[in-house]
């Protein structure tokens, strides 16, 4: 029993048991084996455990294994002996049942290894832990790359189509530009759309020539609208229009001012070779004298106009005289008794002041329309409509296309400005913009007394506009290239010839048609100036740049077709 009190059990470790009895004398007699009995037999009452009161209660000792080595006996037959007194027992629980002795294997002897730290092994090395065999960490294949997507055949075909098309369309392009550079200079369809200057080629100061095609270059000619000018009888008017200070009554109502203004306000309707369009215009006297726009007249005198005044009456007319600088014109239709209008001074309109617009926007559908709005500004510059120094009014009334010519009116009944709807601001809304009547006062007197703007200069010539792109292709500078002189042409005389390109003038460029009509606005007649010119090589490719002194003539009329 000593050797079982030592042995581990998988329940805990069964404490301590009193020594056993000892053993007694050996016998001669043959000894008898015997197994632990699977319960104990019952032990004397004396020996029975008892548990103080004050005594801790311990753990029940674990089962005795069944597969326990069994304890030989010896039993002496003679002489009897007693055993001595056991010592004594430790009290035991006595709530707890006596375990039965169980069949446990006989306890193994493990050593104790000391662990080995975890580490993780690289790519392609192997591992191994005390007392085991090493095992080689898995070396998965890197995932095969994705197929690369082919682009769909139809899509390569669309694309090669289109880069075939670009590029033809480059070199056609390229090539009849320079074609047209070299071999026939002549730019009527590429000029530019100017902004107070009109669309069509007659410019202060130039001249377009007309061309006349030999029999075999005739091709049929477009229908066309028959032009019938009338034989008006134009007597000068040296008096000019009058200016009236703003009268000290009280203002008066918008029904009022329409009654006023609209019999001095007629439907501008014009016929050209090529089309047709409408305006306002403002009777200026009592003869029959009409102010308005110039581009509403086409820029040109060889038009057919008719004037519809508020009575529904339609009179023929002819233009007087016209300044695209400006864009002004006097027109003059058959007649009199008709009712002037009272024109006052735009110098004393405030910011804020409420004016009317009368005219015909959208033609004679709309014709006799009022709007109403105030003054947004005074004395504006607007672009290159500004170039001769002319400020405009800028008012939110609303003025559209057939309200050009038409009157800007305060509120007693006077005109103040000559609206012009051509003179636009493209990046903003409900601007409009009109010309102060008292900077126009003195173009209008010229054109009323002698149909031409006095003071205005020439250099009579024709020609063409050479732009960026076609002076790119030719390697020049753009300009305005020469094709014809006129008889007292300045430049008659000088080294100046036809295919020369003015592209200066007094060290200014002057790459369009607007800037050198600007540059020659700062000119009277007869003042010298120094013209700077390229001639391009015979190869079409660059030019030689020289210069020329000219006097300038006065322009009576002469540029206007």
């Amino acid at each position: 029993m000593t050797e079982m009190n030592h042995k581990e059990w998988e329940g805990g470790t069964v404490p301590p048991q009193p020594e056993p009895v000892p053993a007694a004398p050996e016998i001669t007699e043959p000894t008898q084996e015997f197994t632990v009995p699977e319960t104990a037999p019952d032990m004397p009452e004396a020996l029975q455990p008892t548990e103080p009161a004050d005594t801790p209660v311990t753990e029940p000792a674990p089962e005795i294994p069944a597969e326990a080595e069994p304890i030989a006996a010896e039993l002496p037959e003679e002489p009897a002996f007693s055993a001595p007194a056991a010592p004594p027992v430790p009290p035991q629980p006595t709530a707890q049942p006596p375990y039965p002795q169980m069949p446990y294997p006989a306890p193994q002897t493990v050593s104790y290894v000391r662990p080995v730290p975890y580490t993780v092994a690289e790519p392609g090395q192997t591992y191994a832990a005390p007392g085991y065999p090493p095992y080689a960490q898995a070396v998965y294949p890197a995932a095969p790359p994705e197929p690369k997507r082919k682009m769909a055949v139809g899509l390569k075909i669309l694309i090669i189509v289109m880069i075939v098309l670009f590029a033809g369309s480059v070199l056609g392009f390229t090539a009849y530009g320079i074609y047209a550079l070299v071999t026939n200079p002549t730019y009527d369809s590429v000029l530019p759309d100017t902004d107070y200057l009109p669309d069509d080629f007659d410019v202060l100061p130039f001249e377009e020539p007309e061309e006349i095609p030999s029999e075999d270059e005739k091709e049929p000619e477009p229908e066309q609208n028959t032009i019938v000018i009338p034989d008006i009888d134009v007597v000068p008017n040296t008096d000019g229009i009058q200016l009236h200070n703003v009268p000290a009554g009280p203002e008066m109502d918008i029904t009022d001012i329409y009654d006023k203004v609209m019999p001095s306000t007629v439907l501008v309707i014009v016929t050209a070779e090529t089309g047709s369009g409408t305006g306002t215009g403002i009777i200026a006297t009592e003869d029959g004298y009409v102010i308005t726009n110039s581009h509403v007249v086409l820029n040109s005198r060889n038009v057919q106009v008719e004037l519809k005044t508020s009575d529904g009456k339609l009179h023929p007319a002819v233009v007087v005289g016209f300044d695209k600088t400006t864009d002004l014109a006097v027109l003059k239709m058959e007649g009199s008794g008709f009712t002037p209008a009272e024109f006052g001074n735009s110098d004393a309109l405030r910011m804020g002041e409420w004016v009317v617009a009368i005219g015909n926007p959208g033609g004679e559908q709309f014709s006799g329309s009022i709007t109403r709005g105030i003054i947004s500004g005074l004395g504006r510059s607007v672009g290159s409509y500004s170039a001769n120094g002319m400020t405009y009014i800028q008012t939110d009334t609303a003025i559209n296309p057939g309200n050009s010519g038409g009157p800007l009116v305060n509120l007693h009944g006077q005109v103040v400005g000559i609206n012009s709807a051509k003179i636009v601001s493209d990046q903003y809304e409900g601007m409009g913009f009109a010309i102060p009547i008292t900077g126009a006062k003195s173009i209008v007197d010229d054109l009323l007394s002698g149909g031409y703007v006095q003071g205005r200069v020439r250099m009579g010539i024709r020609g063409y506009v050479i732009n960026e792109m076609q002076a790119a292709f030719a390697d020049v500078k753009p300009g305005f290239m020469i094709a014809e002189f006129d008889p007292d042409s300045p430049f008659l005389g000088t080294q100046v010839q036809v295919d020369d390109i003015i592209v200066a003038i007094d060290d200014m460029e002057t790459p369009s048609l607007e800037e050198l009509a600007n540059v020659l606005l700062n000119y009277e007649p007869g003042d010298t100036v120094t013209v700077t010119l390229i001639r391009p090589n015979e190869s079409g490719r660059g030019g030689e740049e020289f210069e020329v002194t000219i006097v300038l003539l006065e322009d009576k009329g002469e540029t206007q077709g």
